[in-house]
């Protein structure tokens, strides 16, 4: 009985010896780097930075027909992404900091 859990013991460890090795030889992913890059500049990020590791695409039906309007939402989003890219939240008060009582500017969902 005891040579029969030693042996079982034995191909278990070898089994995961195995298994790492066979890890080891994958390539490896690469880290996202920490830290950030300016928003604004000659070039947006990833032309001469090293690659996001995500991606969104999104698509709008635009309503309105006033132009300001139009240009203050965009103004707003830009805004937001230049935050963004610099580790702070979406809004300026983002999801906690806030008045209690009203919805916060950004929900923290995305």
């Amino acid at each position: 009985m005891f040579g029969l859990g030693a042996a079982g013991v034995a191909v278990a460890g070898a089994g995961a010896f195995a298994g790492r090795a066979l890890l080891e030889d994958q390539p490896k992913a690469y880290a996202a780097e920490s830290g950030s890059y300016p928003f604004y500049g000659e070039h947006q990020a990833g032309i001469v930075t090293p690659a996001q590791d995500r991606l969104h695409f999104v698509s709008f039906d635009v309503t309105t027909e006033k132009k300001a309007e139009l240009a203050e939402l965009l103004q707003e989003w830009t805004a937001a992404a230049a935050r963004l890219t610099q580790g702070k939240e979406a809004g300026a008060f983002g999801a906690v900091g806030g008045d209690r009582e009203a919805a916060p500017d950004d929900t923290g969902e995305a």
